[in-house]
């Protein structure tokens, strides 16, 4: 089972350590870092449905998520980078999914789980950002 951990992104400066340097440095101190990663702010208070079902709305198998290059670009529709989508959440989390186990939709910025049934499956990692 994953456990959430936490991310103080108050430690980032914004010029030499980004928001997304810190997800990423984190990914990677846990070994769990890979390139093809995608990244999906939501909502903590659903932190218990995500845990539970692999995505904060379980109804659904299509995600809004992104991947490192538009995580690393903030500034862009909230559609588009996980990051500002999760900042401007009342708890702002982020869930990190295995690219391999999503696939592009025909629906804009969203991805679709290749295996609905296991969506917990392609969860990698959660955090709990601070800001």
């Amino acid at each position: 089972m994953i456990k959430p951990k936490e991310i103080d992104l108050r430690e980032a400066d914004g010029y030499f350590k980004t928001d997304a340097d810190l997800v990423v440095d984190r990914l990677r101190l846990d070994g769990l870092y890979n390139p093809r990663l995608m990244y999906r702010g939501f909502n903590g208070k659903r932190l218990n449905i995500m845990l539970k079902h692999g995505t904060d709305i379980p109804s659904s198998d299509m995600i809004f998520c992104c991947d490192e290059e538009k995580l690393r670009s903030t500034g862009m529709e909230e559609t588009e980078c996980a990051l500002d989508y999760a900042i401007k959440q009342p708890i702002p989390a982020l869930a990190v999914y295995d690219g391999s186990r999503l696939k592009v939709s025909q629906v804009d910025n969203r991805m679709e789980f290749i295996e609905p049934s296991k969506k917990l499956d392609a969860l990698v990692a959660v955090f709990l950002l601070k800001k």
